[in-house]
């Protein structure tokens, strides 16, 4: 009932996705291989792809080709998307933060390694960024947020 007298609104798939998140009108999401971007609000609708290898590749220094990975959107704010990378290269997990300018050509903004993939929060626009994550262990087990 709800839905069908919530005109002038309409329901429709956009896309189908791996990993996706949605904030200031921008589509972000990983399907295969490729890291798609989608601005809704734009009245001609442009979806910028991007190549995940190639783009890790780039960003960051000690990639492996042959290990498995995963790009996970975050947060995208005033064109700027912050990602989450991950490699397990054997027995080791490597995490990495990359935030780019979302535009044809890739501006970087921030390539930063990060100590754990689990429990991260990020909030960034063109000026500021916020990374929240769980410190290490204290001596009694517990564990805190750290603010960066």
């Amino acid at each position: 009932m709800a839905v069908r007298s919530a005109e002038p609104f309409a329901v429709a798939i956009i896309a189908m996705a791996d990993r996706f998140i949605y904030t200031d009108g921008c589509l972000c999401y990983t399907i295969k291989k490729h890291l798609r971007i989608l601005n809704i609000r734009q009245t001609r609708a442009m979806e910028l792809v991007f190549n995940t290898q190639l783009l890790m590749r780039c960003a960051v220094g000690d990639f492996n080709r042959s290990a498995p990975y995963t790009l996970e959107p975050l947060y995208c704010a005033k064109g700027i998307l912050s990602c989450l990378a991950t490699q397990v290269d054997g027995e080791s997990t490597s995490c990495w933060l990359i935030i780019f300018e979302a535009k044809n050509n890739l501006k970087w903004v921030v390539v930063k390694p990060l100590s754990s993939e689990y429990q991260i929060l990020i909030r960034n626009d063109k000026e500021h960024l916020f990374c929240i994550t769980k410190s290490p262990a204290e001596i009694d087990g517990s564990l805190r947020w750290t603010l960066q």
